[in-house]
């Protein structure tokens, strides 16, 4: 079996040298997550990681979702504030439309940022017919920013960086060269061929975790499938084998240590 690290990346998101693995089992370093289905919008379709029940808002991340929308189902006219979203699109399209006056199309490969700050209202819908799939995740603002001008970024597919290797690629959702957050995030969506092995060390006093969007992978002794998660300890040794061919999203940032008050569609 080859193992294969992403030295490439550097930075935040991984630290790669020769690294003594620690077995990671359920109740070491992993914690499994499973998405609920849950009603959004007019009809959509939403798996919903967090925040459920079960699985609270990850500071300093607030909410995370993968929607599949078709027309003529969507989000049409809602309200935000007090954090920023990125969506990133699988396949498909949306058309955002906003109180700021922007209306934009994001295609598969896209990403819209915005920061909701004192408060905006949008719609989201589909830009075509057929399927279309993406994710979206809120991250929280600092109180001090709360109440500032909204703002909205569309990246293009061919403005995000991506780097390949021998047995997949990665795309940067969450570029720090093209998008500035609140806080440091890394967010990748990455591809890796069953068999190959994914491994570093998370990053100490982060939040981090991997969401399958298909394919499978063990991580340590526990399994992971579509729509789950493995929430990763901070500083832990990270070995994520492949069963098949796997597309997953490396989620990763800086905790604000500040309360997350989600009040519906607003964030206190």
């Amino acid at each position: 079996m080859e193992l294969f690290a992403l030295s490439w990346l550097g930075g935040r998101f991984l630290t790669f040298s020769s690294i003594a693995f620690h077995k990671n089992g359920m109740g070491e370093g992993v914690q499994v997550k499973r998405s609920v289905e849950v009603a959004e919008g007019r009809g959509a379709r939403v798996r919903r990681l967090f925040p459920t029940r079960s699985f609270d808002s990850l500071d300093p991340f607030v909410l995370f979702d993968e929607f599949y929308v078709e027309k003529p189902a969507g989000f049409p006219a809602h309200s935000h504030a007090g954090f920023e979203f990125i969506t990133y699109m699988i396949e498909g399209s949306m058309v955002h439309e906003d109180s700021m006056g922007n209306r934009e199309e994001i295609p598969a490969g896209g990403v819209q940022h915005a920061v909701t700050g004192s408060g905006i209202s949008h719609s989201e819908l589909p830009g075509g017919e057929g399927l279309n799939h993406g994710m979206q995740l809120w991250i929280n603002l600092p109180r001090s920013r709360k109440n500032e001008k909204p703002s909205y970024t569309v990246l293009q597919p061919h403005k995000l960086r991506r780097e390949s290797f021998e047995w997949g690629i990665a795309t940067f959702i969450a570029d720090e060269r093209l998008l500035t957050l609140s806080t440091p995030v890394d967010y990748l969506d990455v591809r890796i061929q069953k068999g190959k092995v994914y491994k570093g060390t998370v990053n100490a006093g982060y939040s981090s975790l991997i969401y399958v969007l298909w394919g499978e992978m063990e991580v340590g002794e526990a399994t992971v499938k579509p729509h789950e998660a493995a929430v990763l300890q901070p500083g832990m040794s990270l070995r994520a084998r492949m069963l098949a061919d796997t597309r997953f999203v490396y989620l990763s940032g800086k905790p604000l240590g500040e309360p997350i008050r989600v009040r519906g569609s607003r964030v206190e």
